[in-house]
């Protein structure tokens, strides 16, 4: 985040600058930082990425695991299942 502390020096030390060049150099850095923030705001993180690429892994590995979540949800609404004080004698 240093890019941003230099943006409001350059607008500080602008004085010594002609208005124009100014201008346009913090219109340019303005610009970046907006550039920056967009790429910022689209990124998937690394762990995000591997977390995804190890359920395609699993999947790939057991196909028939999707009909076996399906099964198990469709049991789950049906009131076909086991609590846990059920399994474990509470909590």
């Amino acid at each position: 985040m240093k890019f941003f502390l230099y943006l409001d020096a350059l607008t500080y030390i602008g004085t010594c600058l002609e208005a124009e060049v100014l201008r346009s150099l913090v219109d340019e850095l303005r610009d970046v930082k907006e550039r920056l923030k967009h790429i910022e705001e689209n990124m998937v993180a690394k762990d995000d990425i591997e977390a995804l690429m190890e359920t395609l892994e699993i999947l790939s590995e057991n196909p028939k695991i999707l009909e076996e979540i399906d099964k198990a949800i469709e049991e789950y609404k049906k009131g076909q299942y086991h609590t846990y004080e059920e399994i474990f004698g509470g909590k």
